[in-house]
């Protein structure tokens, strides 16, 4: 799925087409895992990728706030094309990705109020424990290790990586499906990060299945994170 604006000339990613991008991505190489165990680096780097972009268009809302730039320089419309007219152009830097899961766990941020083209939003992300270590699990032990590496040799069990990967999976799933908040997401976009996090399950529930020697593979499910504690990134 290519959802960028692009000629032979031209190539335009959003927010969004970034991270169905990363998502696409990640089912590609989740799917690599049996044959390649060396793919779980890529997977790794993929969810993280549009974990951070899809917490990011539920930040961003009908328009850019401040909190999401460090200096909180207003950003500008970058005109030069006409397909380029939902496109940011940035002064200063994009809020980290510790910042962007935390401001979307928190209901000032979140808050939309209603306007002419949507309802009011006070939908906040809420994560269990074992979403919040999975998170951190897929962010400090893996991609930051593999995108940061060090001279020498590290050595990753992966025989909990398909879990981890769903437990992200459907923190994903409700950020842009859910929530209500991903306002610029086309209908076509909608489709394919559907189809792409079921087939990306439907993938890891084999493999854990497979790994852990259970003859009938779970369910793929999208549950809803239900309340707990702000969890600390």
């Amino acid at each position: 799925m290519d959802g960028s604006v692009h000629s032979n000339k031209v190539l335009a990613i959003t927010t969004e087409t970034n991270a169905i991008d990363y998502l696409e991505k990640s089912y590609y190489f989740i799917c690599q895992t049996v044959e390649r165990p060396y793919a779980w680096k890529w997977v790794a780097i993929s969810l993280h990728g549009a974990l951070y972009g899809f917490a990011v268009s539920a930040l961003i809302g009908p328009s850019w706030p401040d909190f999401l730039i460090t200096d909180n320089k207003r950003t500008r419309a970058f005109k030069a094309h006409k397909h380029y007219k939902h496109i940011k152009q940035l002064r200063g830097s994009l809020i980290g990705f510790d910042n962007a899961l935390r401001n979307c766990q928190t209901p000032k941020a979140m808050y939309k109020p209603a306007n002419d083209q949507y309802p009011e939003n006070r939908n906040v992300l809420q994560l269990t424990e074992q979403e919040c270590n999975s998170i951190n699990k897929l962010k400090d032990a893996l991609r930051n290790r593999f995108m940061h590496f060090k001279p020498g040799a590290s050595y990753f069990r992966t025989d909990d990586f398909p879990k981890m990967a769903l437990d992200v999976l459907g923190v994903i799933y409700y950020l842009a499906m859910d929530s209500g908040h991903c306002y610029r997401l086309a209908t076509s976009e909608k489709v394919a990060i559907e189809h792409l996090v079921l087939l990306s399950c439907i993938k890891l529930y084999e493999i854990d299945a497979s790994v852990h020697h259970v003859s009938e593979p779970g369910q793929p499910t999208f549950p809803t994170p239900h309340h707990v504690s702000l969890c600390n990134f």
